[in-house]
């Protein structure tokens, strides 16, 4: 099923899971990240998409001539994406790969069934299936990042993001010259990473992202930042890394 969305462009996906039906009945999802990103993204922009699912947030910064660059675990879910770019007219590569430490094979797990596809996880949680058996890889060995690119990452990866991290705040370290925005949904909370980030000159800042129906009623209009040294919004919400 085809539908179109608050941002112009179409997308496919089942509503019986979370995120398609979201988007059918309201034409977006996560308002305060979808906001933040449309507000961070240009023609210049490189646009990092790690935890695509059906490419929601790929076809945004696609639909607004970013260079798209997604990275899916599951099959289904990143011929979904692939899909859904090549049908919208749009331009991206989506990577069917699980981010890791190291290159190999990892088994992927499903613990909601089709109600929630994006809850799909490499770390095992208790009464799960196995979805796939799915190649690994770090992010570095995927793809060269550009110190002189406008670089953004959306990092939704459930549970997997440590790794990624890792990689991004070294590259950032070694690279005084980058710039990049990182949104990121961290599912435990590590001032460790938060620490890391800022000893890459890295502002550190919360975007609450609120799922309530009340939320998704209020057509999409701007957002808040939370600054670090503010009390934290409640949860859910993304940490946010911008440097420059």
């Amino acid at each position: 099923m085809r539908f179109g969305t608050h941002y112009g462009f179409p997308i496919g996906g089942n509503t019986r899971d979370m995120v398609s039906r979201y988007i059918f009945t309201f034409g977006y999802w996560e308002p305060n990240l979808s906001e933040f990103l449309a507000s961070r993204i240009t023609p210049q922009t490189k646009f990092y998409d790690l935890g695509t699912n059906i490419g929601y947030f790929s076809l945004l910064a696609a639909s607004r001539g970013a260079d798209v660059v997604g990275f899916e675990a599951s099959p289904q879910m990143a011929a979904t994406a692939k899909a859904n770019l090549e049908k919208a007219g749009l331009r991206g590569m989506i990577h069917n790969v699980a981010l890791a430490a190291e290159v190999g094979e990892l088994t992927l797990y499903d613990r909601s069934g089709p109600t929630n596809t994006g809850s799909r996880t490499i770390n095992k949680p208790e009464n799960a299936v196995i979805h796939a058996k799915v190649p690994a890889a770090p992010l570095r060995n995927l793809v060269e990042l550009d110190p002189k690119a406008d670089n953004v990452f959306k990092i939704d990866i459930e549970g997997a993001e440590g790794p990624v991290l890792d990689e991004l705040a070294d590259w950032l370290l070694t690279h005084p010259e980058a710039t990049a925005t990182i949104v990121v949904e961290l599912l435990e909370e590590e001032e460790s990473i938060l620490e890391r980030f800022k000893a890459a000159r890295c502002e550190v800042a919360f975007l609450r992202n609120d799922y309530s129906r009340d939320a998704y009623l209020e057509k999409p209009n701007g957002f808040e930042l939370t600054k670090a040294d503010e009390p934290r919004p409640a949860h859910p919400y993304e940490t946010v890394f911008i440097r420059g």
